[in-house]
């Protein structure tokens, strides 16, 4: 029986289901798009990271080196970095590699002890680098895992740094 495919809809008559599906679903889109545009312009929500109070306990600061010894970034043009000594003033972040290369750049936090990093600076050849990855901390111990990125080819970077630990019941949040 064809009937069995058909439904009424508002307006009295039949409309075939698909075509009923489909015009549901269009109408659903705006409203959806409307409610997402509405929580993306909520100002805070009263949560941890609106407490002035909840302010950065502790710092990744501190002299950064591979924990076997020798070389931090697997390849990299100018003197092999062996020693990246980073200050952090609350985001902002500065790093000197142990030939006297400046690096800047930014700290997002992700999580509770750890976030995103991204530095840029120059190789002492000369070269521009850019740094992406994360930074950790467990108790007083930091460690980086970043890419050291430089044109024409991506290399790794890891070390560890002894660093002021952070208090677990306040963990690397804090307001801008």
């Amino acid at each position: 029986m064809t009937r069995k495919r058909w439904q009424p809809n508002l307006r009295g008559t039949y409309m075939n289901k698909d075509a009923m599906k489909t015009s549901l679903g269009l109408c659903g889109l705006p409203l959806l798009a409307a409610g997402l545009l509405a929580v993306a312009w909520l100002p805070g929500c009263g949560g941890a990271a609106d407490d002035p109070s909840n302010q950065l306990d502790g710092s990744f600061s501190g002299s950064y080196a591979n924990p076997l010894g020798g070389a931090m970034v697997s390849t990299n043009s100018g003197t092999p970095v062996t020693l990246f000594k980073i200050t952090q003033s609350r985001d902002v972040l500065e790093a000197v590699d142990n030939a006297g290369n400046v690096f800047r750049g930014t700290f997002s936090i992700a999580y509770a002890y750890g976030g995103m990093i991204q530095l840029d600076g120059t190789t002492g050849a000369g070269t521009p680098v850019h740094i992406a990855g994360y930074m950790e901390s467990s108790d007083a111990t930091a460690w980086i895992n970043a890419s050291w990125i430089e044109p024409g080819f991506k290399a790794s970077m890891y070390g560890t740094a002894q660093i002021t630990p952070f208090s677990p019941t306040n963990p690397a949040v804090w307001t801008r």
